[in-house]
């Protein structure tokens, strides 16, 4: 495991380059979500760290050792963590964030990570409704997500 949290990762991040602080491509240099750009000088050392291989979890089951994946915390919060262990219908997670272990015997207590996109989606929809607004037209939500910022890149 390592101090690097993945789930902050935008879509296509094969690597990290722990010198820089960014996350990178291993096959191009793209400006992914930061200002700079990969370098790729000592490509293949311990400088790039490769994107961990995730089983395909897709939250339906407990997820399988060495999976890392979001947990629970007790305080009904979802963190990430790597599961180490399973034992007697519990399965147990260790969150590097947070220097902390944590165990679970429900399914429900564990989920995937969420991708960028699925993150960003779901603050869009969060401007949906203000309690006391009721539920807002097409128009007006669109307007809602203008006014917050989101707005095609161009590129």
């Amino acid at each position: 495991m390592s101090d690097i949290d993945w789930s902050k990762a935008p879509e296509g991040a094969t690597h990290y380059d722990s010198l820089a602080g960014v996350f990178c491509n291993e096959g191009e240099n793209l400006r992914l979500r930061y200002e700079t750009i990969c370098s790729h000088e000592g490509w293949g050392t311990d400088r790039y760290v490769p994107l961990p291989v995730v089983s395909e979890y897709d939250g339906t089951e407990f997820p399988k050792i060495g999976t890392i994946c979001e947990m629970l915390d007790g305080n009904g919060i979802f963190v990430i963590v790597e599961i180490f262990a399973a034992h007697e219908g519990f399965h147990h997670g260790w969150s590097v964030e947070r220097a902390q272990c944590y165990f679970s015997d429900e399914v429900n207590d564990f989920r995937p990570i969420k991708t960028d996109r699925s993150r960003v989606i779901e603050e869009m929809l969060s401007l949906d409704c203000e309690p006391a607004q009721g539920m807002l037209s097409r128009a007006e939500f669109c307007g809602e997500l203008y006014d917050a910022g989101y707005k095609k890149v161009q590129s």
